[in-house]
C-alpha cells in the first residue's frame, strides 16, 4: 500500500513531485535489492516506473541515485536500475544528464559485459537511446557514444551493432552518419553468416508494456 501510494501521488503531483523523489527513490531501490518478497519487490518497481514517468521533465537530481543502483552487488537491483535510467533517458530531458556523462559512460560499459544478459541488454538499450538522444548544451551525445563504441571489445561491439543491423547488413531508418559509423564497425562479409542476426525487438526504445502509465 504504502508504494501504491507513493506511485500516486506521483502521478497526482507531476514534477512538483521532486523533492519526494528523492526522499522515496533511496527506499524504493533499497527494496528492490532486498528480495526479500517478490510483492514488495513488484510493487517498489511500479512505484518507479510511476515517479519516472510522472513527468517528462523528469528530476535530475534523483539521476545520480538511480546510476548508483547499479553499483550494487545485487543482480536484481542492477538490472532495474539499468532498466530505470534507461527509461529515465528515453522520456526524460536529456539536459538533465549532461553533468552525469563519465558516470553513465562507466555505467554502460560496464552494464555491456555484465554477467546477466539482460543488464547487458539494457545496456545496449541505453547507449543507442543515448546516442539518438540531443542536448541543448555543448555536449555531443553521439561523439560521445562513438568513443564508447571504439572502446568495447570486438564481441561486446558486434552484438551492440546487430541489435539495428539486419542480417544483410541494411541499417534501418537511421541518419546516415550513424549507418556510416556502423558499416565502420560491420565486417566485410556481413552479409554472410558471421552476423546472422536480426533486428532485435525494442532497437534502443523502452517496449510499451514497460512504460508506466500515464
Amino acid at each position: 500500500e504504502g508504494c501504491r501510494t507513493v506511485g500516486l501521488l506521483a502521478k497526482s503531483m507531476g514534477v512538483q513531485f521532486a523533492t519526494l523523489a528523492e526522499l522515496f527513490i533511496p527506499t524504493l531501490l533499497k527494496q528492490v535489492g532486498s528480495a526479500s518478497s517478490q510483492i514488495m519487490t513488484g510493487a517498489a518497481i511500479r512505484a518507479m516506473y510511476n515517479i519516472i514517468g510522472c513527468t517528462d521533465v523528469g528530476f535530475p537530481r534523483c539521476i545520480h541515485l538511480l546510476l548508483e543502483g547499479y553499483s550494487s552487488k545485487v543482480p536484481p537491483l542492477r538490472l532495474c536500475a539499468l532498466n530505470f535510467v534507461t527509461l529515465c533517458c528515453s522520456l526524460w530531458s536529456t539536459d538533465g544528464f549532461d553533468k552525469y556523462q563519465s558516470l553513465l559512460k562507466t555505467t554502460i560499459e560496464s552494464g555491456i559485459i555484465d554477467k546477466n544478459p539482460d543488464a547487458r541488454k539494457a545496456a545496449r538499450r541505453l547507449f543507442w537511446i543515448l546516442y539518438d538522444r540531443k542536448s541543448s548544451s555543448n555536449i555531443n551525445w553521439r561523439e560521445y557514444m562513438q568513443k564508447i563504441l571504439k572502446n568495447i571489445d570486438a564481441q561486446s561491439r558486434k552484438t551492440l551493432i546487430s541489435e539495428i543491423v539486419t542480417s544483410n547488413g541494411n541499417v534501418i531508418s537511421l541518419s546516415c552518419e550513424l549507418k556510416e559509423l556502423i558499416l565502420k564497425f560491420t565486417p566485410s562479409n556481413v552479409g554472410g553468416s558471421t552476423m546472422g542476426v536480426g533486428i532485435a525487438s525494442g532497437s534502443g526504445t523502452i517496449p510499451n508494456n514497460t512504460r508506466p502509465g500515464r
